[in-house]
């Protein structure tokens, strides 16, 4: 039509029904649904001259959104899918009568499309030029990074990109349709620091607060006045600090490297504080004594004595003071541009040192005698004793002590103000008299089961103990009756003395015993285990006995199990308790059996 008539005025003619029944098969190769196809059998039957605002009507409902829908997989087709329907439409154009050699409908030439995109690297935020034209097109339409329709030739800037873009336009014509794309680079972003210190400017060994913040950041390191890896956001408290100071921060990511610097000003250091140190050597010193008062300071100009001394004084220096009677204070004050210092040392005089005397009477006794000590004190507070006594004792007294058994030493120590005093005293000790012990029994034979008499006598023993047939202390001289004796027997009894001596005596009693006693045992064979499992492997019998209930001291093994009785032979005349246990191949053995008992007369 001509650029004055309105589209909705043209007739439909044939070569336009040709031209939209190629473009149906196009899309119907990238979109095939039931109202496409609708669309092209009714364009099979569309005649020539009709109006286009008739069209609408007869077409098939919702075939206008399956119409768009199709133009948009068409717009967004790749290399392949694009292929495919260019071929339908080839097809299509073909059995329209077009050129087989890709002209479009009554000969019309398919469009040729060229787009570039200049550079097709940019920078991180950088802008692109992207430039194209058409031929035998009559429309062209964006898509991927862009969209709309575009004029068949122009160019147009598209920016700031901040990742890879791709471009792609596809132009429509008489001839078919052709679309190209181009994709551009972008170039990672280089990183972002923020790096701020608070405060900027500080007093002498004060500190700042440094934070910062980075983007497109990865890692970042510190410089300068601090140092390490650190995180790519953070803050951190500097100092104190001495010295102006610079602190950097480099950070690289993807798109590079980059760093920030900041730094704190730091004001003058502030005017040393003096020091002193102040000594007296000796610190303690007797009634009217002399020490030696020793000082040295920095950083001052002048000092001050006062206390137990006085007057101005050097700032390093010593001096002796003589007869002292008391504690003194010594107090030195010292004066600087950074202020003043103080210290003082005192000085302890001593108190008179006690005396203390010590005696024994008789300073030599016989063993287990006593002695009666005395004792006086002067300029004493305390008194303790030790060695051979102990304890507080008073300033003055006597004391008797007793039992004597050993050389013995007594200690006083005396302590007062002025000091401690220390006096002692030994007393002489005679060797304890001699030790001895005699042990006898009334008979050295008796029958099995009979009884003796034993008798014993000691001198100078403090304690004695039997062992042997009998045990346990018994007194030092005294008499018991033992048995009744089943065996040969010897009894003895140890005595010690005083003196920590010890002597002992024994007595041997033969027994004459009685062995023809017997005792029958007799026994019901088991035939179970405990969890009631049958017994195939019994393998014999244990019997056990003695003299006294629960105790079983003899054992005889019987590796036999047919038997369920035996005689036990050769017993002495009293009392026998026994009990049997069976065990089987593999040595388990059963518990007791109930006890049995038997008296042999």
């Amino acid at each position: 039509p001509s650029v004055t008539q309105r589209v909705a005025d043209v007739p439909i003619t044939e070569q336009m029904i040709a031209h939209a029944r190629t473009e149906i098969q196009a899309v119907l190769a990238l979109h095939a649904t039931p109202e496409l196809e609708a669309v092209a059998a009714f364009l099979d039957g569309l005649p020539q001259g009709r109006l286009p605002a008739s069209v609408p009507d007869d077409l098939p409902a919702d075939a206008g959104a399956d119409i768009e829908a199709a133009v948009g997989d068409v717009l967004a087709a790749g290399g392949p899918e694009l292929a495919a329907a260019n071929a339908a439409a080839r097809d299509a154009s073909s059995a329209a009568g077009a050129d087989p050699a890709g002209e479009g409908v009554d000969g019309a030439t398919a469009p040729a499309v060229t787009l570039a995109a200049s550079p097709a690297d940019v920078a991180y935020g950088g802008s692109t030029t992207i430039t194209w034209s058409a031929s035998h097109a009559d429309f062209c339409v964006a898509s991927g990074a862009w969209s709309g329709s575009r004029p068949l030739n122009d160019n147009e800037v598209m920016g700031p990109l901040t990742s890879a873009k791709t471009y792609r336009l596809s132009c429509n014509g008489p001839g078919g349709s052709a679309s190209e794309s181009v994709t551009v680079a972008v170039s990672a972003p280089a990183p972002t620091i923020s790096l701020l210190v608070n405060p900027t400017s500080i007093d002498y060994n004060a500190s700042a607060t440094i934070s910062w913040q980075t983007k497109d950041a990865s890692a970042c390191v510190a410089s300068g006045a601090w140092s390490g890896a650190k995180a790519t956001a953070g803050s951190e408290l500097l100092g104190p600090l001495s010295v102006d100071s610079s602190f950097s921060l480099s950070c690289t990511g993807p798109g590079g490297k980059r760093t920030r610097t900041v730094s704190v000003d730091v004001g003058s250091p502030p005017p040393k504080i003096p020091t002193l140190r102040l000594t007296a050597i000796p610190s303690s010193v007797d009634y009217g004594g002399v020490t030696t008062l020793t000082w040295t300071s920095s950083n001052t100009t002048g000092c001050a004595a006062s206390g137990a001394w006085s007057g101005n004084k050097p700032v390093s220096n010593s001096q002796i003071v003589s007869g002292l009677t008391a504690d003194s204070r010594f107090a030195l004050t010292c004066q600087g541009a950074g202020g003043q210092v103080s210290q003082a040392m005192t000085v302890s005089v001593a108190a008179p040192p006690p005396t203390v005397s010590l005696t024994a009477n008789p300073s030599r006794v016989d063993y287990g005698a006593s002695t009666r000590l005395s004792w006086s004190s002067s300029h004493a507070d305390t008194c303790t004793a030790s060695g051979s006594w102990s304890g507080v004792k008073k300033l003055s007294g006597s004391q008797s002590v007793a039992d004597l058994t050993d050389d013995a030493t007594f200690v006083l120590r005396c302590t007062g103000a002025g000091g401690t005093a220390i006096k002692s005293v030994t007393v002489s000790t005679s060797p304890a008299p001699a030790l001895s012990v005699s042990l006898s029994a009334d008979t050295n034979t008796v029958d099995a089961g009979g009884r003796v008499t034993l008798s014993w006598t000691s001198n100078n023993a403090a304690s004695c103990v039997a062992s042997g047939a009998w045990s346990g202390p018994r007194s030092r001289s005294s008499s018991a009756t033992v048995g009744p004796l089943d065996a040969d027997s010897r009894f003895v009894l140890t005595c010690t003395g005083v003196d920590g001596s010890s002597a002992a005596d024994s007595v041997a009693i033969t027994v004459n015993e009685f062995t023809s006693g017997t005792a029958l045992l007799s026994w019901t064979p088991p035939t179970t285990h405990v969890d009631g499992s049958a017994l195939t492997d019994l393998a014999g019998y244990h019997i056990y006995y003695g003299s006294a209930p629960g105790s079983f001291p003899n054992k005889i093994t019987l590796q036999n199990a047919g038997i369920s009785s035996y005689l036990v032979e050769n017993l002495m005349r009293k009392t026998y308790y026994f009990v049997v246990t069976a065990f089987d191949a593999a040595g388990n053995e059963s518990e007791f059996s109930n006890m049995a008992s038997k008296t042999v007369n």
